[in-house]
This record gives structure tokens, sequence and C-alpha cells, in this order.
């Protein structure tokens, strides 16, 4: 048995994530930029679509 060998992150926008809002096309990018070279296992996202409450 070995151990953890994939991580799954949840992530959305916000102050807790990059400290910036926007639409996910333009967000997601850049975290994957960021991400890259920087795991030791193998990883993806979990996006967590919240809608705007504008115009509700």
């Amino acid at each position: 048995m070995g151990g953890v060998t994939t991580g799954l992150t949840y992530i959305r926008t916000g102050q807790y994530y990059l400290n910036r809002g926007g639409p996910y096309k333009d967000f997601f990018p850049e975290a994957l930029k960021l991400s890259e070279g920087n795991f030791f296992v193998d990883y993806g996202y979990h996006l967590a679509p919240i809608p705007s409450r504008e115009g509700s």
C-alpha cells in the first residue's frame, strides 16, 4: 500500500482563492498556471459554480 497519490482541491472565485472574482473562464487558467510544477501527486480541481446574487 502506498500513500496519497491524488489530490482533489475545492476551488471557487473570491477573497480566499487568489483574492479575485469573475468568470471561471478568466480565473481558472491562472489557477492552473500557478499549480503547474508545484504538486508532487496527481491533482485536480472541484469547481464550485456559485451564481452571482446580482439581479435576484
